[in-house]
């Protein structure tokens, strides 16, 4: 049996700019995979071992939109397993209602804290590699957990579509 290439297989990025507010969502991998974008069977209702898995990094799993977009993906019928981190506030915080592997603490406006936080991440990701290789696609909000993210699915072995939301756009970089 011949042995494809890399070049023969798909390869596609995928840039959509979304009307709901500065939202970028970029697709690194094969779109065909990752059900939600094409309508695929991730809205099928089946029992949740047999769900698809998306796996989600984020900055924080109290965050409002955080908590609304894994909502939303448990309702078309994804299985979520966060990647999140816990900020320390002065309220309190619920759990949350999706499986979740705690990345670390972060603290607001303490830069070196989040760059040590997000080094030491590394670690629970490493630990995590198998169970990342059986996630249909790997979501991440921001720059700083896609890249978390794409070493995941580098330490896995799998080469799973990566979705980026690009949640906080500025100004000056439109």
């Amino acid at each position: 049996m011949a042995r494809e290439s890399r070049m023969s297989k798909p390869v596609e990025v995928l840039c959509l700019r979304l009307a709901l507010g500065l939202m970028t969502v970029v697709v690194i991998g094969s779109a065909e995979r990752v059900g939600f974008l094409h309508g695929g069977s991730a809205t099928m209702e089946t029992a949740d071992d047999k769900k698809p898995v998306l796996a989600f990094f984020a900055h924080e799993r109290g965050d409002a939109r955080v908590r609304k977009r894994i909502a939303a993906f448990m309702d078309l019928g994804w299985r979520v397993r966060g990647y999140t981190f816990h900020r320390e506030r002065d309220k309190e915080d619920a759990e949350p209602a999706w499986e979740n592997v705690h990345l670390g603490t972060t603290y607001n406006r303490r830069y070196v804290q989040r760059v040590v936080a997000l080094a030491a991440s590394l670690g629970v990701v490493w630990r995590e590699r198998k169970r990342l290789a059986d996630a249909e696609a790997i979501y991440a909000v921001n720059t700083d957990n896609a890249l978390l993210a794409m070493v995941g699915r580098w330490f896995s072995g799998e080469k799973k579509p990566l979705i980026l939301e690009l949640a906080d756009v500025q100004p000056a970089m439109t």
